[in-house]
């Protein structure tokens, strides 16, 4: 069933977008890959013409080198904007960042189902050590302010928002900030 709404799902996509996802696919070396996930605005449906295209790539140990995300992007053309996010198993399995938490939440799998539908049931106790370690993040960040002066301190204080913003995101719409947003509410 998972595989069939996930079928169903990526069939939901825009077919120029999915036309971009099948050319990456296909050149892109996938030994050692265990998962590849459609993530953000264009799984979620709500992309507009200017979105990006969000990956995730999870391998088994780094699969990647410094020339990957370039050729995807390469592989994308003449679609810019696509935001290739790699990670060994071991670093997505453990506290995901949200970036992980999002592609968990509402991605849809390209490559490796079973592991998306293994790593959506641990979710509930995911959620709540990232929602956690993020938390502590900010209180330190909001310590390191307190000990500086103007710029240096409105930057950490912009950092803290954003993550305050995405915690909050996490908990009531169950996604994260979309990056309109977190432009406004600072520059990282």
């Amino acid at each position: 069933l998972f595989e069939m709404f996930n079928h169903e799902r990526y069939m939901a996509v825009r077919p120029g977008i999915r036309e971009v996802l099948e050319r990456v696919m296909e050149g892109i070396d996938t030994s050692g890959l265990v998962c590849a996930i459609l993530f953000g605005s264009q799984a979620r449906g709500t992309a507009g013409d200017m979105s990006d295209i969000d990956l995730c790539f999870i391998w088994e140990e780094e699969g990647w080198d410094d020339g990957f995300q370039p050729s995807v992007r390469k592989l994308a053309y003449p679609y810019i904007l696509v935001e290739p996010h790699c990670y060994t198993e071991d670093e997505f399995v453990k506290v995901p960042d949200l970036v992980a938490l999002d592609a968990i939440l509402h991605g849809i799998s390209l490559h490796g189902h079973r592991f998306l539908l293994t790593a959506r049931h641990g979710l509930e106790a995911v959620r709540k050590e990232v929602l956690l370690a993020r938390l502590e993040g900010c209180k330190r960040l909001l310590g390191e302010a307190k000990s500086v002066l103007g710029e240096a301190r409105e930057h950490f204080e912009s950092i803290v928002e954003v993550g305050l913003a995405e915690i909050e995101s996490v908990l009531h719409q169950g996604t994260t900030v979309p990056k309109s947003d977190v432009g406004r509410r600072g520059d990282l």
